[in-house]
């Protein structure tokens, strides 16, 4: 029983590492040398999270296809590091923390799609997690004006801190439709909502 024990701990512990890893892995992503090269892992990039949202359901399709243009500009970002000069470990760091806020963003806003008509119509949307919503996208405004100020500290040719210039108009333009998105939902009073808001 002691062996199995141990057997059973050191699998979940190999399973961590494995997952980990791939994560660091997926993370960091790809470095560009050069513009062509920048384009070229931009389009995989692309190419690849569209085949991604095919495989899933309609709600979580529209989801993600909506997000996906934040998730593309935070590979696009990994992959300058290199070529934004001394500026690029920063834009790295902004950018993986836009990553993270990407994973909560689409788990609040799949959960409010998610949640039945009925329910959302006699007790109105789902505050929580629009307010979830809402709180990343203050946080993810701070970090657009930091990669707008680095885009100014870049010592870098024209060609990238249009490139740059982008993907911070691609994340900004995805920040304003979930701010939208999430004053909708906290808006929405449903029928008897108001009656549980007195109460609760």
């Amino acid at each position: 029983m002691k062996k199995l024990c141990i057997l059973l701990f050191v699998g979940l512990v190999v399973s961590i590492m494995v997952l980990c890893s791939s994560q660091i892995i997926e993370a960091k992503g790809e470095k560009a040398g050069n513009v062509s090269e920048l384009e070229k892992i931009e389009n995989e990039k692309e190419q690849e999270l569209e085949q991604e949202t095919k495989g899933l359901k309609e709600k979580q399709q529209n989801v993600h296809r909506n997000q996906n243009r934040v998730r593309l500009a935070v590979h696009s970002l990994l992959a300058m590091e290199d070529l934004v000069g001394g500026i690029g470990p920063k834009v790295s760091k902004i950018a993986n923390e836009f990553n993270s806020s990407v994973g909560k963003t689409i788990e609040a806003e799949e959960k409010i799609q998610n949640k039945n008509r009925l329910i959302r119509f006699l007790l109105g949307g789902d505050k929580e997690s629009a307010e979830l919503i809402a709180q990343e996208v203050n946080r993810n405004k701070e970090k657009i004006q930091q990669l707008k100020n680095l885009m100014k500290e870049c010592d870098c040719d024209e060609e990238i801190k249009g490139m740059l210039k982008e993907q911070i108009i691609n994340i900004e333009a995805e920040q304003y439709r979930l701010e939208t998105f999430a004053e909708v939902e906290k808006g929405y009073g449903g029928l008897f909502g108001w009656f549980f808001d007195q109460l609760f």
